[in-house]
């Protein structure tokens, strides 16, 4: 009772608001069939597609890096509208499902896999869930229901910024015994439970930041964080990736898939089985992709080091491979030059140091002189011709790559930077002038003196 009343204590009007309008909604959508219930969020998922332009991006772009080489245009955005709908389904259902009662759990959830869990119980240890945001992942909080065997049972979380809506969603999901884990308070409980063959539940598929390992993740370098990897080597407990798919109004199934394997030597290094993590998300996320929740930002551009991977511990500049099969996705990067000659000695040399920064940049240049070595593409400008021409042509080999630009170098010294905001890149780094859209644009300061390799030492591009 002392933490729920510090909890009020510290929530603000904005908070009981919240938590109001949270619990009226929650009010009616336990009145109605869950399958209207599921219908109502489809159609406001749909129509988020339509009313969030930046979620609509970030979920095509990372549909196209996911997919790019396998699915045409059309298809990645009947994709993304899917993902919509099956995102505002899902959110909506998993508030009446958070109450549901045992029968009515078991008559919805289809649980598949259940040897494999088995398997993974009887090596005497606990075992760690390899959990994914995708489908409805509130029901997995209640997991041990539908699985009565799972004796002891927790899951890490984030607590929610509102205090009463964090209050109420810890009541709900230990109700059956569930023990939630904050990470703000370490991992020695965590582990404990491990060490007393509980199950315990992570969800690890979002970009980690710093705090990651840099990693190939459906062939393309992010961060992902090592903490399944950390918990498996201090406990020696397996990891059972488990994914939820939905299988029609208001009924999903839960699939247990086997034990992520892994070597003697592989087991010494985080990094090696942290990559067996990404691997296994990849299979349990391309079941079924309309489920996953793609608004998350899985591959990131850091703004003071563009081409920097967060959470790279092998060392500070370029990447590596996990092994030789791995064929990675490029880093698209596209310069736009202007009037000035790719072949211009410090451009070319600018040039040079960019494409042999990290063994998967891919370099477009564009200009009225574009040719270079370096490049894998290149747009000429013609003196005089419309700007939007060269936009449409830059759209166009955009739209024609099977993974999207990842960001551009504008180095023209006659501010014509404008173009690639108006094709739609994204985080254009500038030499000079400013953009009115400073979350799509990073200017370097208007100094006429700033040279182009004191720009990328600026962006802390360090020479190799």
């Amino acid at each position: 009772m002392g933490s729920k009343k510090n909890n009020l204590k510290r929530a603000s009007m904005s908070d009981y608001i919240a938590y109001a309008a949270y619990r009226f909604v929650e009010i009616i959508l336990q009145i109605l069939p869950l399958e209207l219930v599921c219908i109502i969020g489809a159609i406001l998922g749909q129509l988020a597609y339509y009313v969030m332009p930046e979620r609509r991006s970030i979920v095509i772009r990372n549909l196209r890096i996911t997919y790019g080489d396998q699915l045409s245009s059309a298809g990645i955005k009947s994709l993304a509208r899917k993902t919509f709908r099956y995102s505002g389904s899902n959110l909506f259902a998993s508030i009446p499902a958070s109450a549901m009662s045992k029968e009515e759990l078991a008559n919805r959830v289809q649980v598949e896999g259940i040897d494999n869990l088995r398997k993974a119980s009887h090596r005497d240890k606990g075992c760690i869930m390899l959990l994914a945001h995708m489908g409805n992942w509130e029901i997995l909080t209640q997991i041990k229901v539908l699985i009565p065997e799972m004796k002891s049972t927790a899951s890490l979380y984030r607590p929610l910024n509102s205090p009463l809506l964090d209050d109420l969603v810890k009541r709900r999901r230990q109700k059956n015994g569930t023990q939630l884990f904050s990470r703000k308070d370490g991992f020695n409980k965590p582990i404990a439970l491990l060490k007393s063959k509980g199950f315990l539940g992570v969800i690890a598929d979002q970009h980690a930041g710093y705090h990651g390992i840099a990693i190939p993740f459906f062939g393309k370098m992010t961060s992902m964080t090592s903490l399944p990897a950390l918990l498996h080597r201090k406990t020696g407990a397996p990891i059972l990736p488990v994914s939820m798919i939905t299988t029609g109004l208001g009924t999903w199934k839960v699939i247990f898939h086997p034990s992520i394997k892994t070597s003697e030597s592989e087991k010494k290094t985080a990094y090696l089985i942290t990559a067996r993590c990404a691997n296994a998300y990849e299979q349990i996320m391309s079941e079924s992709p309309a489920d996953v929740l793609w608004m998350h930002r899985y591959w990131k551009v850091i703004r003071d080091n563009p081409l920097r991977i967060c959470g790279n511990q092998k060392k500070k500049t370029g990447i590596e491979k996990p092994s030789k099969q791995v064929a990675l996705k490029p880093f698209n990067i596209l310069i736009y030059l202007g009037d000035t000659p790719a072949n211009q000695p410090e451009i070319s040399t600018l040039i040079d140091r960019l494409k042999h920064y990290r063994t998967d940049v891919a370099l477009t240049i564009v200009g009225s002189s574009p040719e270079h070595a370096c490049a894998s593409f290149t747009i000429k400008a013609s003196p005089g011709e419309p700007p939007h021409l060269l936009t449409n042509a830059i759209v166009q080999q955009d739209l024609s790559q099977n993974t999207p630009f990842d960001c551009a170098f504008e180095l023209s010294r006659n501010n014509d930077g404008g173009i690639l905001h108006k094709a739609g890149l994204p985080h254009i780094f500038a030499l000079h002038g400013k953009y009115q859209n400073s979350n799509k644009g990073r200017t370097m300061g208007n100094n006429p003196n700033l040279s182009p390799s004191q720009f990328l030492d600026n962006l802390g591009l360090p020479i190799n």
